[in-house]
């Protein structure tokens, strides 16, 4: 066999390979597609229990039992390095309850079985209540509730209301026990109370269980059965053995949630805990005593809510995008390269399988953002060929053969190649290092879309073109649209790009100033008082997207009223439509929200909650950090590189017109007000890398001409180079467009934003590319040549 054969053969396999993995392997869907909760825990500091990262480790792993006892499908629980050690991201695709997520996950969970071995004599009158103003208050004996189990004592406010409550014992029993439990289904505690009460012994912990079950007991009522280990079956069956006669207190974060008096010795290792509590909170007990105590406190630092309806909208309107983009590329590449095109095509199709191959070999967590990172990548996927096409067709305008032409072309159009993607890949390594989530889920599919596209787009191509040349087909110019006379969409005439530099630069200019002053604007007309829309990725707040049915409009006059009422009077609202709309407002917790979604039923009864944000004031810092550095290193890499591969007056024009499409598509955010979240940093750095990829295709053709230079003047060289490349970096950005448009058009609200940013940047950057950074270079090559002229004269001299 030779050497297309095996190729060939290498190429079957792996085609044979990827239908295996499509078919076979399912795919992982993020939060935003599946529906369900994220958490962002954050590990703090306590007297009791100062942090360390050993720690936080072992909370994680708590956590991760937790999270296995409740039985769900493929949960996320992963530690944050560097600076945010003290992190934990918990991920539950498909689970709609973040009440009880909540307290699963935060709960301390400290299971203590408490005696007293001496008997202590107390009276309502021995206990003290005292606030943090200062205020003493006195206890009320209620009632015994039922024989066997201690008091309750009630503490009155001032205003005649009950406050607090403790459960302690009557006079003459055994002693009563500190606890921060509220009296369940009538007391509101407030904070700051400080308990003065006996304390009793702990004779045994929960460090020892094996299991734990939630189960109904004889009578009917609900309760948690639980069983020790070897060590613990013996510690317990002593226990009991000398507390016969005696109560024993079982307490769970300080809460009391079993008292009894001990009948005789239990030599089983098993016991079972009766609190008066649900099947539901037997359950939460259950689930948290089988996970294990957290040997740290963690606080709620960033909630998201996502109901599944939104995800399957959002993947039928992105699987919708990802095909109509497919056939536009399909067909623009058709009538662009006729049976090229086709070859193109079918590289395109092995480049479709491979990726959603890999994504599943991979169990790559597929996110709505993601998605975008696919369909974008499908439009770059055919960019190498574009390039490579374009280079043939000079070759072949050139006087060479097919083969010569093709061999050829692929030698010079290869290094274009490595260099375009390199800085995308730059952007993309900077955009997952500092990215967290769904957007690291987009650079993900970036980065394997070029790489993939790199192995269909060289490799397989290459291929197919081989096997062309040595057919009769290689010799039909046109039907590989290769003749003279070739058809084209882009024409390009005998333009002076260089020698209108004044206009290119005075458009740049006059938008930016325009987003500029948009930005002002915003400052001083709009609610939020900020120059961009600012979501709660980067405020901190909540941000709860609601949706109603039929006439039961969301009128935003209507919905601000219903929310004052609620006290929440600052929130802002942005319609999407009569039955849509975004309200963004000050922390809520899930409890919050659901008493809200309550409260606004009684003015919109069909209205319900699609998705739901939180995120703390030091995530939202955070993440606005994140961003920062993010573009800061990528522009850092790009710099570097086209340094390392070019030269640095290369690199300084490159930056600049990076800046420039920054600050246009920052603009842009400002005019429309559209809602810049932490999606728009994955939108800035693809627009970087992208532009880049424009950019490194003139200055290597630059690079080229300059080395056959003779008396021609640089502006001259420039304007060629760039007339030379202008119609394969145009193609090549109408299939990325062609892409990006089909999301904005059909996929979905949920990307809108996204998208829109996309397509804005992606045109700004193929303009810059042309009319920014070469005309940039110009002058910098131009003044230079001037000076080191003058310099040699002065030395003849």
């Amino acid at each position: 066999m030779n050497r297309i054969g095996l190729r060939l053969a290498l190429i079957i396999a792996v085609i044979l390979g990827g239908l295996a993995a499509f078919y076979f392997l399912p795919i992982k869907y993020g939060l935003d597609l599946a529906g369900g909760v994220h958490f962002t825990l954050e590990a703090v500091d306590t007297p009791g229990a100062p942090l360390t990262k050993e720690g936080v480790q072992a909370a994680q792993r708590v956590i991760s039992q937790r999270v296995n006892a409740m039985g769900l499908a493929e949960p996320i629980i992963q530690g944050q390095s560097g600076e945010k050690w003290n992190r934990i991201i918990v991920d539950l695709p498909g689970y709609q309850d973040p009440a009880r997520a909540r307290e699963i996950l935060q709960k301390t969970a400290v299971l203590e079985f408490i005696v007293a071995r001496e008997k202590i004599t107390i009276t309502a009158s021995d206990l003290t209540a005292t606030t943090t103003q200062g205020e003493t208050l006195t206890p009320t004996i209620i009632a015994e509730p039922r024989t066997g189990i201690p008091m309750i004592l009630v503490y009155y406010g001032p205003d005649g209301q009950k406050k607090y409550a403790i459960v302690g014992t009557n006079s003459g029993t055994e002693p009563g026990f500190e606890t921060l439990e509220k009296a369940r289904e009538t007391i509101t505690p407030t904070p700051g109370l400080k308990l003065e009460l006996p304390r009793g012994e702990v004779a045994l912990t929960g460090k020892y269980l094996v299991d734990a079950r939630a189960r109904f007991g004889q009578q009917g009522e609900a309760e948690v059965g639980i069983k020790f280990n070897d060590e613990g079956t013996k510690l317990f069956a002593q226990l009991t053995k000398e507390m016969v006669g005696k109560m024993i207190y079982t307490v769970l974060d300080n809460d009391i949630v079993f008292a009894g008096t001990v009948q005789e010795e239990i030599p089983s290792g098993e016991a079972r805990l009766t609190g008066r509590f649900t099947i539901d909170e037997a359950s939460n007990i259950a689930t948290l005593l089988r996970g294990g105590a957290l040997p740290v406190k963690l606080i709620i630092a960033e909630e998201r809510t996502v109901a599944p309806t939104l995800g399957k909208a959002a993947i039928d309107a992105s699987l919708i995008a990802g095909i109509i983009a497919v056939i536009l590329i399909a067909l623009f590449m058709i009538l662009n390269y006729r049976f090229l095109g086709f070859l193109a095509d079918t590289s395109l199709a092995i480049y479709i399988l491979l990726e959603i191959a890999l994504l599943k070999a991979f169990g790559a967590v597929l996110t709505l953002p993601g998605i975008a990172g696919i369909v974008l990548s499908i439009g770059m996927a055919v960019d190498a060929n574009v390039l490579i096409f374009e280079r043939i067709r000079e070759e072949i305008r050139a006087g060479k053969t097919f083969r010569g032409a093709v061999t050829v072309g692929f030698s010079r159009a290869f290094r274009t190649v490595i260099d375009s993607n390199a800085t995308t890949l730059i952007a993309a390594f900077a955009l997952y290092w500092f990215g967290t989530g769904s957007i690291r889920g987009f650079a993900i599919t970036l980065s394997l879309g070029i790489l993939v596209s790199l192995f269909t787009a060289v490799f397989v191509t290459k291929v197919f073109l081989d096997i062309l040349a040595g057919t009769r087909l290689s010799h039909n110019y046109p039907l590989l649209n290769l003749h003279e006379k070739s058809f084209s969409l882009i024409k390009v005439g005998n333009w002076n790009i260089i020698g209108k530099t004044k206009l290119w630069f005075t458009i740049s200019l006059v938008l930016i100033l325009v987003g500029v002053s948009f930005a002002f604007v915003n400052v001083g007309l709009r609610e939020q008082k900020l120059p961009l829309n600012l979501g709660v990725d980067f405020t901190g707040g909540s941000r709860l997207e609601l949706t109603s049915e039929g006439s039961d409009k969301l009128l935003p006059g209507a919905l601000k009223s219903a929310l004052a009422a609620q006290g929440l009077g600052d929130s802002q609202i942005q319609p999407i439509n009569d039955n849509d709309v975004v309200v963004r407002t000050k922390e809520l917790t899930s409890e919050d929200t659901n008493k809200l979604m309550e409260s606004l039923k009684q003015t919109f009864p069909t209205i319900s909650l699609v998705a739901a944000d939180y995120v703390g004031p030091v995530v939202g810092k955070d993440l606005q950090l994140n961003a920062l550095y993010a573009v800061l290193v990528a522009l850092l890499g790009i710099v570097i590189y086209i340094s390392i591969r070019f030269q640095f007056r290369y690199a300084v024009a490159t930056i600049v017109a990076l800046v420039h499409d920054v600050l246009i598509v920052l603009g842009f955010f400002a005019v429309s007000f559209l809602e810049a979240n932490s999606p728009l940093v994955a939108v800035l750095l693809t627009v970087v890398g992208y532009s880049v990829m424009d950019t490194v295709v003139t200055l290597d053709r630059i690079r080229e001409n300059m080395r056959f230079r003779k008396r021609e003047p640089i502006s001259e060289i420039i304007n060629r180079s760039i007339l030379q490349t202008f119609t394969r970096s145009m193609n090549t950005t109408l299939t990325t467009l062609l892409a990006v448009l089909s999301l904005v058009i059909f996929g979905g609200r949920s990307i809108l934003d996204f998208s829109a940013g996309l397509l804005v940047g992606l045109a700004t950057g193929a303009y810059s590319s042309f009319f920014i950074a070469t005309p940039l270079l110009n002058i910098w090559l131009t003044k230079t040549e001037v000076r080191e002229r003058a310099r040699t004269k002065s030395r003849k001299k």
